[in-house]
């Protein structure tokens, strides 16, 4: 006599197998979507760093402190002297959870602010917009270099 197993259905093996998949797909997707949000962050706050260079420039040409007032006693920016910088100072802090940095003299600045990722963004009176792995601004260096 011959049985034949008439029972149709998963072993729990088989179930378990599933169930991994399923989760190790849903990590890999959990980690993209972080990874894109912090690059989005990153970017938002970029953004606002340039358009805090373009302010200072126009700082520069309309007044004859030159750079002066880009910064507060605080070494932050100066929200009193503009309320773009205050915006945009709040705008950066919304994104990256800190203040910029800033130091600035008749002739000079430097503004930088940590990103999401850790590393720095900075930019100075030369030009210079550069993604460094530490702050380069501080009083006795007005420069990203």
């Amino acid at each position: 006599m011959i049985i034949k197993n008439t029972k149709k259905g998963f072993t729990l093996i088989e179930l378990l197998m599933v169930v991994v998949i399923i989760v190790i797909l849903a990590t890999i997707v959990i980690i993209s979507i972080r990874e894109a949000t912090d690059r989005g962050k990153n970017t938002k706050i970029i953004t606002s760093m340039v358009q805090i260079r373009k302010l200072s420039e126009d700082m520069y040409l309309q007044r004859s402190d030159g750079y002066d007032q880009l910064c507060d006693a605080g070494n932050t920016l100066n929200e009193t002297y503009s309320n773009q910088l205050q915006i945009l100072e709040e705008d950066i802090n919304s994104f990256a959870g800190t203040n910029p940095t800033c130091y600035s003299s008749d002739s000079s600045y430097c503004v930088s602010v940590q990103l999401v990722d850790e590393d720095w963004f900075c930019i100075d009176d030369n030009g210079n917009n550069e993604q460094v792995s530490s702050n380069p601004c501080s009083v006795a260096t007005s420069t990203c270099r």
